[in-house]
């Protein structure tokens, strides 16, 4: 963060200025960016784990028609709870 230091004298008061503008975009930037990872490392394993649990089942044989149905049926129940993405 800056340490510059300017005083101003505005209307009798003084205003110090220490890079303050500067300082806080950093900190807002810094915290954002800093969100957005996390979140997309979250929201990757949620994915991942979905795609882990949906592998799990077993659909072979005859219940693999049945298994399209499954499938069709959660996505739909899934978007209209959670929306797009689950399709």
């Amino acid at each position: 963060m800056t340490k510059n230091t300017v005083t101003k004298q505005q209307k009798g008061i003084t205003v110090v200025t220490s890079g303050i503008l500067a300082d806080l975009h950093e900190l807002i930037q810094s915290a954002r960016l800093r969100v957005a990872t996390a979140a997309n490392a979250e929201q990757m394993l949620l994915y991942w784990r979905l795609g882990k649990r949906i592998a799990s089942e077993k659909l072979t044989d005859g219940r693999a028609e049945y298994g399209k149905q499954i499938f069709a049926t959660l996505s739909q129940k899934l978007v209209a709870e959670f929306g797009n993405g689950f399709s």
